[in-house]
């Protein structure tokens, strides 16, 4: 995956993560292996020992297999790997910029943004989706023509906490069934 960080410099390399990802959704049988994966059994035995203080063993591995850098973070133990994953970052290093004509980005991550036009197309996991296939409702699908679709991912070395906008306004839920790919 090609991007640019938030400091201007430019990766045309492929992590591990990516390769792995393009691997899993691109093929065949890289979906069928997917398949037990994505089964909500799975993810609860996963955040079970993800959650326990047995999971704290393999905090240390995965910072350094990733090289992420620990400084910006609050230094505390840490209870599990959740605990981990879910870190505090220090206030200075994340300072939001309150000009109303800027974008906030929500979380960090690789972003991607397409135009949603007449072919409405877009990937996310090397899936090709279109907003009505996405969004599984024709009706709202249309609210978002001529419009932007920006897929932030986040990968293992990014901060997993969220931010929103202060006076923004949050418009209805809407329920998407389908299955939830975790990590």
């Amino acid at each position: 995956m090609n991007y640019i960080d938030r400091n201007g410099k430019i990766y045309e390399n492929e992590e591990t993560q990516d390769k792995i990802l393009r691997k899993l959704y691109a093929s065949l049988w890289g979906r069928f292996l997917l398949w037990p994966l994505i089964r909500p059994g799975f993810s609860q035995f996963a955040g079970r020992f993800l959650d326990s203080g047995v999971s704290r063993c393999i905090i240390k591995p995965f910072i350094q297999k990733n090289r992420i850098d620990m400084s910006p973070y609050e230094p505390r133990p840490y209870h599990s790997f959740n605990d981990f994953f879910t870190r505090e970052i220090k206030p200075e290093e994340r300072m939001i910029d309150y000009d109303e004509t800027h974008l906030i980005s929500p979380a960090d991550g690789k972003i991607s943004a397409y135009h949603l036009g007449n072919t409405n197309r877009f990937f996310v996991k090397n899936t090709c989706y279109t907003t009505t296939s996405l969004l599984q409702n024709q009706k709202l699908a249309k609210r978002y023509k001529n419009g932007t679709a920006i897929i932030i991912r986040l990968s293992v070395d990014d901060y997993h906490r969220y931010c929103y906008p202060s006076d923004g306004l949050k418009s209805s839920n809407y329920y998407i069934p389908g299955v939830l790919h975790t990590v």
